[in-house]
Formats: C-alpha cells, sequence, structure tokens
C-alpha cells in the first residue's frame, strides 16, 4: 500500500472510532459535504488542501504531517508544545481568534411545551468564554454559528427542564444524523429530538414519556439548527 492510500485509510480509521460525521466534518471545516469522503473513499482529491488538512488534525487530535506524504516545512506543533495547550494555540492561530470566542445570546424562547413562536435574531447579549473551552464543546462547530438560545417547557424532560440553556450550530439546516434540533413547525418553536427513519417523513420525540412522537412530512417542518450543548439552570439558595 502505498502512502497516500495509507494517510486515507488511517483518516477513516480515526473517523469511525471517533465516531464522527465526514459531512458535518467537511461542511463545518468550509468544504463541500462530500469533500472528505470523497478523499477516505476516492482517488480524488489525492491530497488533502493545505488549510483543511491543518483543521482536520486538530479535529482528530493527530500530528499534520500524519495526513500529508510531503515533509511540512514548519510543523504545525512546535515541538516543545504538547497536549492540550499546544492544540488550542493551533487552533487560536487557524481560526484567527485571540483567546476566547463570544457566543450571541438571542431574543429567541425555543418554547418545548406549546411552541410559542418568538424567533428574531436579535442579540441581547454575549457569552464569552476561553477558546480551549470552548473547544471541549466543540472541535467542528464554528463559534460564529453558534447561538445560545433558552427552553422553556417540559416536554423535553427530563433532558431539558424549564429554563435551560442550550447552544445551537444554526448552520444545520437540514438533518445530518439523529438528535436534538431547533425546528419551526406550524405549531411554532420548539427544540425536538428528530428521527428520520422513514424516507420523506420525520418522527419528531419529547423525551418527556407524556408528550407521544408524531411523525411529520419532512416539508411540513423548517430545521433551524443543531443543538450542540446544553447547560442545566439550577437555582441556587
Amino acid at each position: 500500500m502505498d502512502k497516500i492510500s495509507e494517510i486515507k485509510e488511517k483518516v477513516g480509521n480515526i473517523v469511525r472510532e471517533k465516531g464522527l460525521n465526514v459531512t458535518s466534518i467537511s461542511v463545518q471545516l468550509g468544504k463541500n459535504p462530500s469533500y472528505l469522503q470523497k478523499f477516505i473513499k476516492e482517488k480524488y482529491p489525492k491530497r488533502l488542501e493545505e488549510e483543511f488538512r491543518k483543521k482536520l488534525a486538530i479535529v482528530l487530535n493527530i500530528d499534520e504531517q500524519e495526513l500529508t506524504d510531503r515533509p511540512l516545512s514548519s510543523p504545525l506543533l512546535p515541538a516543545h508544545m504538547t497536549g492540550i495547550q499546544a492544540v488550542a494555540d493551533s487552533i487560536t492561530r487557524l481560526f484567527k481568534k485571540k483567546d476566547s470566542v463570544s457566543i450571541a445570546i438571542l431574543d429567541v424562547t425555543a418554547c418545548c411545551g406549546s411552541g410559542i413562536d418568538n424567533f428574531e435574531e436579535n442579540i441581547i447579549g454575549q457569552w464569552n468564554m476561553p477558546l480551549m473551552e470552548y473547544r471541549t464543546i466543540s472541535t467542528t462547530s464554528n463559534p460564529d454559528n453558534v447561538k445560545m438560545i433558552r427552553a422553556r417547557g417540559d416536554s423535553m424532560a427530563p433532558t431539558l427542564k424549564d429554563g435551560d440553556w442550550v447552544l445551537a450550530d444554526m448552520s444545520f439546516r437540514s438533518t445530518d444524523s439523529d438528535g436534538l434540533y431547533l425546528i419551526r413547525s406550524s405549531t411554532g418553536l420548539a427544540i425536538k429530538r428528530l428521527q428520520g427513519s422513514i424516507p420523506g417523513h420525520i418522527c419528531i420525540i419529547s423525551d418527556n414519556p407524556k408528550y407521544p412522537p408524531q411523525t411529520w412530512e419532512s416539508g411540513e417542518i423548517q430545521i433551524l439548527g443543531k443543538i450542540i450543548y446544553t447547560l442545566s439552570a439550577e437555582k441556587v439558595g
């Protein structure tokens, strides 16, 4: 097996071991949805483009040199740096951030119960966090696409309680896998668990068993984003 074939096989193996989605990685790192899949399975692209390769090395947590058969003129990670700090500094350079990210808080009520729609992208605040901390939440979602939204209602309990916060990646406008999504339907705005088990239809699931699952035609709902993180709101004292 030649070196390039070995690299393609290695990438495919790591992606599977980490349970990652090649389509999501391709899109979030700025390429078309099939880019990484074609690299792994097909002859072309023969080599990863440089910027994609640098970011993919961070996502897979491997040395960039392992993703190319050509010697790199300057290593992505300096020899004296190891572990989390090296990864964090590399991400900072690649995404042209300083040392923190700012997540916009939207004036939105994602009503998990009655579906009251109050969706207007008015930014009412910012949640700032260290870049390294953000990367423990997501290694693929561009922070510019992530918004903070408050959930209301009990239909998603115990996963989400009334008043909990979620981080939604608003670049997702279709389901790439089963999971929690921010959706709009004729009943309003809601956070629901979606499953695409029937072609042309989507099963909408409330985690609270007192709300029965519903099956809607795909065209009857609009996907506004995918939930990538939840934050529990617990009152103290």
